[in-house]
């Protein structure tokens, strides 16, 4: 029996997220090809095996107490990069799986090209997106903020 590809896709860095850390590793320990697409810090290889684990990490850094906008820019921007990577790699060696980590919720879509070709998606929710940006927008926007937030929260997990 051929042994499961995974991918994770995490708007993070690798291995600090203890979360995708732990799953990838548990994922190549247990013999399947285990791959992570994160973001990269200053000194960290853009490819290196961890562990077991083929990382991939895009030329992107994550910001800090910015605005919701330039938050959401930041996003979107690694989202397009993140497909993009998971596609020409869904094409060299077909994922079984793609595990994605929120924030943002609609990271989930970089696994658009994988999910069309037979990849099964999971879209793992740690943070409550849609009270997060709330409150990250504050004042007025928080009310047009949050049923947007929490519309894009629900339209991710029926993806």
């Amino acid at each position: 029996m051929a042994s499961l590809r995974v991918c994770a896709i995490t708007f993070d860095w690798y291995p600090f997220d203890v979360l995708v850390r732990r799953t990838a590793e548990a994922a190549a320990s247990a013999g399947y090809g285990s791959d992570v697409i994160c973001i990269r810090q200053p000194g960290q290889k853009a490819e290196e095996i961890c562990d077991g684990v083929h990382v991939y990490r895009l030329p992107m850094s994550r910001g800090f107490g910015r605005s919701l906008p330039f938050t959401i820019l930041e996003w979107t921007i690694f989202m397009i990069r993140a497909g993009i990577k998971v596609a020409q790699l869904h094409r060299k060696q077909k994922y079984d799986i793609i595990h994605v980590h929120n924030m943002p919720d609609f990271l989930v879509f970089a696994a658009l090209i994988p999910k069309l070709m037979g990849a099964k998606v999971i879209l793992e929710i740690q943070d409550v997106s849609p009270e997060l940006m709330a409150a990250k927008a504050g004042g007025r926007l928080r009310k047009i903020i949050l049923p947007l937030a929490t519309w894009q929260e629900h339209f991710s997990a029926r993806f």
